[in-house]
């Protein structure tokens, strides 16, 4: 079997090899090196370009572009694309248009998006600046204006992505129970406070990967600025990959863009670790808190293989672990489910009780509940419920002079014949005869 699963995984790996592995050592290498990129003559200089790296305002600055695409980022892609989403999940299906519509420009590639935005914002002849002739204004450079470039830039970034995460939230959405927002609206709920109340915090785990696919994509952006503006004017839409670029391949020293490629990679992948343990610590922290556990050794055994691992490590060992802490957290809402609807049915044993009525008391589905229940408690919930009825019957019969219809009424049965069948198939007698039995002498 492991040769067999070798065999399957080897193309993967040769391409996972070659293509990332591979270039990311060599890019550190190269950073050694001072070399033009075409040349075959290398001259080593150990870690001079680094200790350049280090003092580069140019870089530093570029980093910080990136910093503020990032936060920018998350700020607006995450709340707009969660805003469309939930109007597609309020509105149903009648609103799927809007589903085709919005995510056109998630469709489009990066480069056919920068020129349709470079010549709809021209200072001449642009969208804008038209609209500002018309009343009364000038030409509108907002690609041209230092002050409004990057944030310009932003907002097609957020155009461009938004509908990605419309797409990511409409998918989480289909993960929250339908009868959740019946209940809620049955009590009373209104559509906004059950977003508020119930959905969102149900959603809070995919806004955090959210965040994260938004984070590692804004250390990349590359493509779309480049075409717009190639990190102009001066250098405010500077960002590490175009500055990299430039280096590399406009100035040809190449040893000192494998450097600054080397620093993306290293911020990229110290960026991805802090958010994966400020997701992981607060979901620990929270199921702690819920469950009323004591802190043990797990988080800190976390941060250790964390602390070792790439970007894409990083993900695998976070997701691990939320998944062992919540299936852990699982188990214990299992038995506490099946606690409760143990106590619902002592205390309703005289009222007429049913799978659904009980499954909508804890707020789930009656299959799901039925399935649940047996699987935890070893007979199904109807089982359960004959088999506690005839239990108290057994008592009132050994223990008070009540007449049978009387006994069939105080535990749930209104037909007292039925009554008499269901206790007669489960104990082997009739409720008059099982009397007698238990009062005769000796």
């Amino acid at each position: 079997m492991l040769a067999v699963a070798c065999v399957f995984l080897a193309p993967l790996l040769v391409l996972l090899l070659v293509y990332i592995v591979y270039p990311i050592i060599d890019s550190f290498y190269i950073s050694l090196f001072q070399w033009n990129g075409i040349s075959s003559d290398r001259k080593f200089i150990g870690l001079n370009n680094w200790l350049d790296l280090i003092f580069d305002d140019k870089f530093w600055f570029a980093a910080k572009n990136n910093f503020i695409i990032t936060i920018l980022s998350i700020v607006l892609q995450i709340p707009i694309g969660l805003a469309m989403a939930t109007f597609l999940e309020f509105g149903g299906r009648k609103l799927n248009v809007f589903k085709v519509v919005w995510f056109i420009p998630h469709l489009m590639s990066s480069v056919a998006i920068g020129f349709l935005f470079a010549y709809a914002l021209a200072t001449n002849g642009g969208i804008i600046s038209t609209i500002s002739h018309l009343f009364g204004g000038g030409n509108v450079d907002l690609l041209g204006n230092k002050d409004t470039a990057l944030y310009t830039v932003i907002a097609v970034i957020c155009w461009q992505f938004a509908p990605f995460y419309m797409v990511y939230f409409v998918a989480s959405y289909t993960g929250i129970p339908i009868d959740l927002y019946e209940a809620a609206v049955i009590d009373g709920a209104t559509r906004g406070q059950y977003f508020w109340k119930i959905a969102l915090p149900l959603l809070k785990p995919a806004v955090k990967s959210a965040a994260i696919l938004s984070m590692v994509g804004s250390l990349k952006y590359f493509d779309l600025i480049y075409v717009m503006t190639s990190g102009g004017p001066g250098s405010s839409t500077e960002l590490m990959a175009t500055y990299m670029y430039k280096l590399s391949f406009s100035q040809f020293n190449m040893g000192y863009g494998s450097c600054v490629a080397s620093g993306m990679f290293l911020i990229s992948n110290s960026d991805t670790r802090q958010c994966c343990y400020e997701i992981a610590s607060s979901v620990y922290y929270n199921y702690i808190n819920d469950t009323g556990s004591q802190t043990d050794d797990r988080l800190i055994s976390y941060m250790k293989v964390l602390r070792d691992s790439d970007k894409e490590q990083a993900c695998e060992v976070t997701r691990i672990f939320l998944r062992k802490l919540l299936d852990e957290n699982d188990q214990k809402d299992v038995h506490e489910i099946l606690s409760k609807s143990k106590r619902y049915i002592a205390e309703h044993l005289s009222e007429d009780l049913s799978v659904a009525h009980i499954a909508a008391e804890l707020y789930l589905t009656p299959n799901y509940f039925s399935r649940l229940f047996k699987r935890v408690a070893g007979e199904g919930c109807n089982e359960y419920i004959v088999r506690k009825r005839i239990e108290k019957a057994k008592i009132l019969l050994q223990t008070t002079n009540l007449k049978a219809s009387k006994i069939a009424d105080m535990v749930g049965y209104r037909d007292t014949n039925y009554f008499s069948l269901a206790f007669k198939k489960n104990t082997g007698v009739s409720p008059t005869k099982y009397r007698e039995q238990f009062r005769q002498p000796g």
